[in-house]
């Protein structure tokens, strides 16, 4: 055992540690300083088994390193931080979540975007696209835009999409309200405006509420697939990935497509996988299509509502 006794004591004074070529190789391997063992073989020679008692005992009884003990600084925690704490912990503990991962065609949505640029910088961008085509999905799979209650489920009737943004001070998740009543160049404008207002810690409350599915985009930073966690009361949460062109088979032959992973993390006590994976499904299908169906600069300025 680690336990220091005379005999030890007087073996250090001396400069003299009777030991094994084993044990002080095991002694080594385990950061086990022999002087503090008290030997079990002949002579009080320390055998190998006496440093592995010895590193099972440490291991069991070891002490707590208290945070004076190791050279750094405690940060207090913010009310921000404490705040998404609670909250990230509750969307894993509270929730039944699943993640699913699929990649869709973008091919035509990157053309749609190039499409757009020739109005300027301020044109929508994929996250915009998406947050309306994810309306578009939700009216017809609503209870992954629904919420879990103890007395039931509660499904809304518009789509309020919360938007995670990186600040400064941490994540905050702005909404934009009733993204089905909004055209495409309305969702961007609200969302430059509620990006640059959480950036500028100028968000209030009411931006904040009553989101009921959220988008989460780590594509910037050339994130594939993550796992988002559920942003409760919500039932569902989309993470968005970098698009990036990858040879796939088309035709007999192979072509270079956009290609954009997405990770959905939903609620499994509110929807099954299957309904989830036909949401997923249906987005998937929506924006390979996103050329066809949003080509017309009028789309977004005349059809506004009709997703």
């Amino acid at each position: 055992t680690a336990i220091q006794t005379p005999s030890s004591i007087s073996r250090k004074r001396e400069g003299r540690i009777v030991a094994t070529p084993r044990a002080r190789r095991s002694a080594k391997k385990l950061g086990i300083d022999l002087i503090t063992l008290t030997g079990t073989g002949k002579g009080g020679r320390i055998r190998e088994q006496d440093v592995l008692a010895a590193e099972s005992s440490t291991r069991v009884v070891a002490p707590t390193i208290g945070v004076g003990e190791v050279a750094g600084r405690l940060q207090p925690h913010t009310t921000i931080r404490q705040i998404i704490a609670r909250r990230m912990v509750a969307g894993v503990t509270d929730a039944a979540p699943v993640t699913l991962h699929v990649k869709a065609d973008a091919t035509n949505l990157v053309a749609l975007r190039n499409f757009l640029k020739v109005d300027g910088p301020d044109c929508p961008s994929y996250n915009d696209m998406i947050i309306k085509l994810c309306a578009v999905a939700l009216h017809q799979h609503p209870m992954l835009n629904a919420q879990w209650r103890e007395e039931g489920i509660f499904v809304p009737d518009v789509v309020n999409i919360s938007v995670a943004v990186d600040t400064e001070v941490g994540l905050m998740v702005p909404v934009v309200h009733d993204v089905s009543g909004k055209s495409l160049d309305e969702i961007a404008t609200n969302s430059r405006q509620l990006i640059e207002a959480s950036r500028n810690r100028q968000i209030t409350t009411e931006q904040m509420e009553n989101g009921t599915f959220t988008v989460s985009n780590l594509g910037v930073f050339g994130i594939e697939y993550f796992t988002p966690i559920i942003n409760l009361p919500q039932c569902a949460i989309l993470g968005i990935g970098s698009i990036r062109k990858e040879p796939i088979m088309d035709g007999g032959g192979v072509v270079n497509k956009d290609q954009l992973p997405l990770s959905l993390t939903f609620d499994h006590r509110i929807v099954d996988g299957a309904p989830a994976a036909k949401f997923l499904q249906m987005l998937c299908q929506l924006i390979a299509e996103a050329r066809q169906s949003m080509l017309q600069k009028l789309y977004y300025r005349a059809l506004a509502g009709t997703g």
